[in-house]
């Protein structure tokens, strides 16, 4: 399993190490890590999510990404993620095409030294994407955003599905990426053999995820 691989460290050390542009710091550990995509597979499950089901985010480069990815990858569905400065009309024509589940969203980012709220922005996406049954708002600007309709906020999933360690045996994920050079947005789906190939090279040279970009593409 995709994710179980990558999760294979136990214990206080670091992680992940992620800096924002808006000087948003943290640190995650492998404990900490291991039980929040526990925590977030186990939501995606009671959710319905099964095996090929899709699972989309619209969220910056932050824990909560990598979070939702390996818990997503956990259970067999597949992923997709835009960057949280798209439009409305860009969101829904690269997410509309996949027809998620379940939606992940921040309530902002920041660039340029700026801080951008999306949460308006975010209902009108949920409200043109009708295969998506479940909405959860994930904190990046503010500690505790207030939630627009239709949505559940972060800790409040992963307190609802426990704080145990763990994550299932299924195959390795497989990933949506969307192209746009000329046009409408064009669905790619990537095998999970390519995304575990790369894994397996990669953690010969690094076992700690360093993420400080703004935007998650």
């Amino acid at each position: 399993n995709f994710a179980e691989n990558l999760l294979r460290y136990e214990g206080k050390g670091d992680a992940i190490v992620f800096w924002g542009e808006d000087k948003v710091k943290g640190r995650l550990a492998w404990d900490v890590l291991r039980a929040d995509v526990g925590g977030v597979s186990r939501a995606f499950a009671a959710a319905g999510v099964a095996p090929g089901d899709r699972v989309a985010g619209i969220l910056p480069n932050m824990p909560e990404s990598i979070a939702s990815m390996l818990g997503a990858a956990a259970i067999g569905a597949v992923w997709s993620s835009c960057s949280p400065d798209f439009g409305t009309a860009g969101v829904l024509d690269r997410f509309g095409q996949i027809a998620p589940r379940v939606l992940l969203v921040a309530d902002g980012y920041a660039y340029g030294g700026k801080r951008f709220d999306v949460r308006e922005r975010a209902a009108e996406v949920l409200a043109g994407l009708p295969s998506v049954e479940h909405c959860v708002l994930v904190p990046y600007l503010e500690p505790q955003p207030a939630l627009p309709p239709r949505m559940q906020a972060w800790p409040d999933v992963l307190a609802a599905h426990g704080a145990q360690d763990g994550v299932g045996r299924t195959s390795t994920p497989m990933v949506w990426r969307e192209v746009n050079t000329i046009g409408e947005w064009v669905s790619v789906l990537h095998p999970g053999s390519t995304a575990a190939r790369s894994g397996k090279s990669s953690r010969r040279f690094f076992d700690v995820m360093f993420i400080s970009a703004p935007l998650f593409v």
